[in-house]
């Protein structure tokens, strides 16, 4: 069983890659047309649109779990079904860069959320 310390230095590692994706990832994002963007990549069903929209979804739902698990003992969360919430967004009709902008916000969002805090 892992002990605390390297515990806590496992969370800090996927932290920090976080951080450097979230600041790298969108000028290549947002390198795609609106039209690339919009297009089920080759092999997916989903577009790229999609998928960052499915990623936003995430991100939303972590959220709530990053919050309660500092303050509720016992958590209970409703199913995340991922096809359902996609097809009622709309993504594929939302402007590229305003979907990769939400990424990253909510992805440093995120960051803030997650980052350690002083005590008291």
């Amino acid at each position: 069983m892992a002990d605390a310390s390297s515990e806590t230095a496992a969370v800090k590692a996927a932290i920090d890659r976080l951080a450097l994706v979230v600041d790298e990832m969108p000028p290549q994002l947002l390198a795609l047309s609106e039209a690339q963007a919009s297009a089920p990549a080759k092999g997916m069903r989903w577009s790229r649109k999609e998928l960052i929209g499915h990623l936003n979804d995430s991100a939303g739902n972590n959220h709530q779990r990053f919050v309660r698990a500092q303050y509720q003992e016992r958590m209970s969360f409703p199913r995340y079904v991922q096809d359902e919430w996609i097809a009622a967004q709309g993504y594929r009709e939302r402007p590229w860069s305003e979907l990769v902008e939400l990424w990253r916000l909510y992805n440093r969002h995120l960051l803030h959320v997650k980052a350690p805090r002083p005590a008291g």
